[in-house]
């Protein structure tokens, strides 16, 4: 996603309640079986950030593989668009 803009991702579980949780942006959100509950923020920092399970879930929370969200410029979240769509025909860059 690009630094500065506003986003939001919407959290949902297919199993328990898990939390979605980014510390160093401050998120935190509940994910909650059959329920799709937005998070808007505005990314401030450059950078790849790890995701975390911050709901103990089950036996299997410990072996939960964390996620990434990355967080580029935005020339460098242009090109990464572009990368993606050069096999589909171009298309719009997905944010203006």
């Amino acid at each position: 996603m690009p630094v500065n803009k506003p986003v939001i991702i919407h959290v949902t579980s297919k199993d328990v309640v898990h939390s979605f949780k980014v510390i160093p942006l401050r998120i935190a959100q509940d994910a909650i079986p059959g329920l799709s509950i937005p998070i808007h923020f505005v990314p401030n920092r450059v950078g790849v950030y790890q995701v975390d399970c911050a709901q103990l879930c089950g036996n299997g929370h410990a072996a939960m593989a964390a996620g990434r969200l990355h967080v580029d410029t935005p020339a460098d979240y242009l090109a990464w668009i572009k990368s993606k769509s050069a096999g589909l025909g171009g298309g719009s860059s997905g944010y203006e």
